[in-house]
C-alpha cells in the first residue's frame, strides 16, 4: 500500500506459471476478495467483472515482462497478445471514462494492441516510454546506496568504467553491485583484480572504434553477461530467452542480429541490412527483420551521419550475447 493505492504486481517471465485472461483475471478477482460462482467464470463475465473492481477500487498494477503474453506471425507481424481476451481487456480498460486504477507495463516488445484504432482513440490516457540506462550521476547513486565508493568521483575509476561498457544497464549494474558486496565483501579493487580484463577488453574495443574508425570488431569475444555466475544467472539467462524467443519468431531478424554483432559500434543502417542481402533476403524481408528489431528494443538509434544515412548500434549487452551466437551459425 503506497498512500492510497492498492499495489499488486505480477510477472509473466515463468513460463510454466498461467498467463491467460481467464485465469489471470480470477486469480486477481478472487486475491481481491470477490468471490466469482463457476457459472460466472467466462472471459466476458470475467472482463466485465475486472473492469468494474479496477474502476470502483484504486489499484497500481504493476506487470513486468509483459512480452511473454504476446505473440504473431510473418503476415500480421509481431506483437499481439496471444490470448485476444488480453487485448479486448486493456480496450475496455482504456474506454472507462472515470476508472480509479492504473497500470505500469513493462515490455522487451512492443504490444501492437496499442496502436490500433481501438486502442488509439484513447491514447490521452496511456503512453509509452522507453527506458535507458542509467546516466552517470544515477549510476553513481546506484553504487553508493550499495555501499560501494571506489573514487566514484573520478571517471576512470573500476565503477566508472563498469558503468560506461555496461551503458548504464540497470540489471547488470544492481548484479555487480550485490556481487561485490555478497562475494567481495563490498571490496571494488579485489572485484577489479579479478575481473577487469573482461571489462577492459570491451572498453578497449570502443576507444579503438570511437578514437581509430575501427568499428569492425571480428574477432571480438566479448563476455560482458558470463564472466561469473551471478551474470550468467541474472542477466545472460534473461538476454538468450530475448534470443530464442527472436530466433522462434523471426529466424531471419535473429539472424540479422547476430550478423550484425561484429560492429563495436553505431555503422550506417545499410551496414547491417547487406549480411540480408548477401544471403538472398528479399527487401521486403529486410525492412520487416529490421522493423521487428526496433520493436523490440534490440536496436539503438544512433542519429543521422553527415550524409543523411540512418545510424543503428547494438547494447554492450545485447552484442556480447550476440557474438556467441553468431560464433553458431551454419
Amino acid at each position: 500500500m503506497r498512500g492510497d493505492w492498492r499495489e499488486h504486481r505480477d510477472n509473466f517471465e515463468d513460463e510454466n506459471k498461467a498467463s491467460d485472461f481467464p485465469s489471470i483475471a480470477l486469480q486477481w478477482l478472487e486475491k481481491w476478495g470477490e468471490i466469482v460462482p463457476k457459472d460466472d467464470r467466462k472471459p466476458e463475465n470475467l472482463l466485465q467483472r475486472l473492469v468494474k473492481h479496477l474502476r470502483e477500487n484504486r489499484y497500481l498494477i504493476l506487470i513486468d515482462s509483459l512480452e511473454y503474453l504476446l505473440t504473431g506471425n510473418e503476415d500480421d507481424s509481431w506483437g499481439d497478445f496471444a490470448d485476444e481476451w488480453w487485448g479486448k481487456f486493456f480496450a475496455s480498460f482504456l474506454a472507462e471514462s472515470d476508472c480509479k486504477s492504473r497500470f505500469i507495463l513493462t515490455s522487451q516488445d512492443l504490444p501492437t494492441k496499442f496502436e490500433t484504432a481501438e486502442c488509439d482513440r484513447y491514447k490521452n490516457l496511456w503512453y509509452c516510454q522507453l527506458l535507458k540506462g542509467l546516466e552517470v550521476p544515477e549510476q553513481v547513486a546506484l553504487f553508493h546506496k550499495a555501499e560501494l565508493d571506489g573514487d566514484l568521483e573520478l571517471p576512470h575509476s573500476p565503477l566508472r568504467v563498469i558503468g560506461e561498457v555496461y551503458d548504464g544497464h540497470p540489471l547488470a549494474l544492481r548484479t555487480i553491485a550485490g556481487e561485490i558486496r555478497e562475494s567481495y565483501g563490498g571490496k571494488v579493487r579485489a572485484y577489479w583484480k579479478e575481473n577487469s580484463r573482461y571489462i577492459e577488453e570491451v572498453k578497449e574495443a570502443i576507444d579503438e572504434a570511437r578514437n581509430q574508425g575501427i568499428v569492425q570488431g571480428d574477432e571480438d569475444r566479448w563476455q560482458l553477461a558470463s564472466y561469473t555466475k551471478v551474470l550468467r544467472m541474472k542477466v545472460k539467462e534473461r538476454i538468450e530467452k530475448t534470443f530464442e524467443r527472436l530466433k522462434n519468431d523471426v529466424c531471419y531478424a535473429y539472424f540479422l542480429l547476430c550478423t550484425a554483432s561484429v560492429y563495436r559500434c553505431e555503422v550506417k543502417e545499410k551496414w547491417w541490412l547487406i549480411n540480408l542481402e548477401d544471403e538472398g533476403y528479399s527487401e521486403d524481408q529486410q525492412k520487416d527483420a529490421m522493423q521487428t528489431l526496433r520493436e523490440r528494443y534490440l536496436v539503438e538509434d544512433g542519429g543521422i551521419d553527415d550524409e543523411d544515412n540512418r545510424l543503428l548500434g547494438q547494447h554492450n549487452l545485447i552484442r556480447s550475447v550476440a557474438i556467441a551466437h553468431r560464433l553458431m551459425l551454419p
